[in-house]
């Protein structure tokens, strides 16, 4: 078993190394730092096949929550030819607090206005996930799950 703790390249080329000198006999964990797609892209299915990640994040399209509904409708509505993805979907979670803060610092707010406002946001809900933000803490999702690269090329569960 092999723990990989690098992000993009790096990753993916030592993902190339392991699998040209030892095979597939060997199993692979990487962190999220490193997508599914980057993964795809530096070390081809072949070599990505039955790769582990972690994930930061619940994985997108999970319909049971509201954070995800609201995101594939947004994604329907506003990217259709996009695919859910890790990538994307921290980006819309991290908007949607953003936007919070936002709309707590006024019509005209300032950059210390926003800023003073994310540190004070505390725990906060964005649809059936918690983050909490304040000077001291700046916490997304305390959950992990587990992705696996799939003979198509898709991370599974």
């Amino acid at each position: 078993m092999l723990v990989v703790l690098a992000p993009g390249s790096m990753g993916t080329d030592i993902v190339n190394v392991v699998r040209a000198k030892r095979g597939s006999g060997i199993a692979i964990y990487m962190l999220s730092i490193i997508s599914g797609d980057d993964l795809l892209r530096g070390a081809g299915l072949a070599n990505s096949l039955g790769v582990v990640i972690s994930q930061a994040l619940p994985f997108p399209g999970n319909i049971n929550m509201a954070i995800m509904r609201a995101y594939m409708a947004d994604l329907k509505k506003y990217a259709p030819e996009a695919t859910p993805a890790y990538t994307s979907l921290e980006g819309y979670i991290g908007a949607r607090v953003l936007y919070e803060a936002l709309r707590k610092a006024g019509a005209k707010p300032t950059r210390q206005d926003v800023l003073a406002k994310l540190n004070a946001l505390g725990k906060l809900d964005v649809g059936d996930l918690q983050v909490n933000y304040s000077r001291d803490q700046k916490a997304g999702n305390k959950a992990v799950d587990i992705t696996m690269v799939s003979r198509g090329g898709k991370l599974i569960r």
